[in-house]
């Protein structure tokens, strides 16, 4: 006989209920826009740090929806996108991309935009990262009342020794350090992300929102939908917000009802509603997460259940965070 949960169903429309009452609280202080910004469509976008007169630190407007197909992300890590960009409310769709709209930021500001993409990226060197609005987000970066849809999907190549970070929006926000010592003042804030987002290979990290939240940076009131899924040999993460979240980082005031779901081609996985794992001072709070939560091992393998979703040995999975790691 089909068991039912009436007291589960009840906690999850307390939860919708109340993360509902959180974004009408934030729609109630618009974004604004950026004024004095150079109106640009797609033509100008493609010239955007490679043309002179559109430089990597100038202020822009989008003035129409446009479609980049086969499109390069802006910026690199020597040379990132530092300016601002005010998507009006408009849309850009993304094609056949190598990654997001933005590989590298730094200081920059991106709001009031709205992501279609279709984004299969491939990572060949070490910290690899692929959101559909920004791959990596150096510090002081602020990504405001965005919203993403469609697909991110990150492999490593070769398959092992990478790290690869692939989110809804962002892969990647820290200091661009090693130890994350210095804080980010990165910001992720009145934002969501709806379709589907995959890393496989290397050590995978996969979240709705961002794939690596680190070193102070901080999202707020963000939401997730569709699925979240991490596969790799080492260590796998995945959470419907973050994959990760460390070195005092914050998520706070978000949702996700994503399915999430991180496998093992042999060691261990972790895969949280909210988040993979939370680790070295970060911290999560006031969040709520309604979607599947599941970790494994392929081959099997024998284990005690507990917790909110259960764990087994080497397998972890919780309803919020697998575990906080120190």
């Amino acid at each position: 006989m089909k068991k039912k949960y009436p007291l589960m169903k009840a906690a999850r429309f307390f939860a919708a209920a109340i993360f509902a009452v959180l974004v009408l609280a934030a729609c109630e202080q618009p974004a604004g826009t950026l004024d004095g910004g150079r109106d640009i469509g797609a033509v100008e976008l493609r010239k955007i740090g490679l043309d002179p007169a559109y430089p990597l630190d100038g202020a822009y407007t989008l003035r129409e929806n446009v479609t980049l197909s086969g499109w390069t992300p802006i910026g690199t890590f020597t040379a990132p996108f530092t300016g601002t960009l005010d998507g009006r409310g408009r849309t850009i769709t993304l094609s056949g991309a190598r990654g997001g709209l933005f590989a590298f930021t730094r200081g920059a500001v991106i709001r009031n935009l709205s992501v279609r993409a279709a984004i299969s990226a491939e990572g060949r060197a070490h910290n690899a990262a692929a959101g559909s609005v920004v791959n990596t987000m150096l510090p002081g970066t602020r990504i405001v009342s965005c919203e993403g849809s469609g697909s991110v999907a990150l492999t490593s190549n070769p398959a092992e020794g990478l790290m690869v970070y692939a989110g809804g929006l962002v892969g990647y926000a820290g200091d661009g350090s090693s130890d994350g010592s210095a804080p980010s003042g990165c910001v992720i804030e009145n934002s969501g992300w709806s379709g589907t987002v995959t890393v496989t290979g290397g050590y995978p990290y996969a979240g709705g929102v961002i794939g690596y939240n680190y070193s102070q940076s901080v999202v707020r009131r963000c939401s997730s939908a569709g699925t979240v899924t991490s596969r790799g040999s080492t260590l796998p993460y995945a959470g419907g917000v973050a994959g990760y979240n460390s070195r005092e980082s914050l998520i706070e005031d978000c949702y996700s009802t994503a399915e999430v779901q991180a496998v093992s081609e042999s060691k261990a996985a972790l895969a949280g509603g909210v988040a993979g794992a939370d680790a070295a001072g970060s911290t999560i709070r006031r969040c709520y997460a309604a979607g599947g939560v599941s970790a494994a091992v392929d081959g099997g393998g024998s284990g005690s259940l507990g917790g909110s979703l259960g764990v087994r040995i080497a397998a972890n999975a919780g309803g919020i965070v697998t575990r906080q790691l120190k």
